[in-house]
C-alpha cells in the first residue's frame, strides 16, 4: 500500500464517520419525533407505530455499532499515522501531513496557515509522502499478507 492511500483512509474514514453520525442525529430525531406523534393516539392504532418503532430503534443500534467500529478503525489508522509523521525529520513536511490527514484540512488552507503559495505546499506533500513511505516501509507497514497458506512450491 502506497503512503497516500494509507492516508487517505484517515481522511476516508473521518468523513463516514460525521456521515454516519450525522444519520444517527436524524434516526434519533425522528424516532422522538414518532413517539411523540403516536403518543397522544388511541391505543388501538398504536400497535403498527409500536412495530415501527422498535425497527427505529434496532436500526439506531445498528448504526451505533457501526460507529463504534469505525471509530476503532479511525483510532488506529490515525495512532500509527501520527506516530510515522513524528518520526519525519522536516517540520514542514509534518506540518503538511499532520494538517492534511491527520486534521482533514485542506492543501489551500494548509499553504495559508504556513504562509507559502499552493503550488509549494503541493510539492512539500508530495516530497512529505516520499518520506512516509520509506518509513513506512521500514516498518512493514501497508504491506500485503502472502494468501499462500501452505504454499504452492514444490517442497
Amino acid at each position: 500500500m502506497k503512503a497516500k492511500e494509507y492516508l487517505m483512509q484517515l481522511k476516508g474514514t473521518d468523513d463516514l464517520l460525521k456521515s454516519l453520525r450525522d444519520e444517527l442525529d436524524t434516526a434519533e430525531w425522528m424516532l422522538g419525533a414518532q413517539s411523540s406523534k403516536y403518543s397522544d393516539t388511541p391505543s388501538f392504532s398504536k400497535g403498527n407505530a409500536s412495530d415501527h418503532t422498535a425497527v427505529d430503534a434496532i436500526n439506531i443500534a445498528a448504526l451505533k455499532q457501526e460507529i463504534s467500529l469505525q471509530i476503532e478503525r479511525y483510532v488506529e489508522l490515525k495512532l500509527t499515522a501520527i506516530k510515522i509523521i513524528n518520526e519525519i525529520e522536516d517540520i514542514r513536511y509534518k506540518t503538511v501531513l499532520y494538517n492534511y490527514y491527520v486534521q482533514n484540512r485542506t492543501l489551500t488552507g494548509t499553504a495559508a496557515e504556513m504562509n507559502r503559495s499552493y503550488q509549494n505546499v503541493c510539492a512539500l506533500h508530495s516530497a512529505a509522502l516520499n518520506a512516509f513511505q520509506k518509513l513506512m516501509d521500514l516498518h512493514g507497514i501497508g504491506e500485503k499478507k502472502n494468501g499462500d497458506e501452505g504454499g504452492t512450491g514444490d517442497g
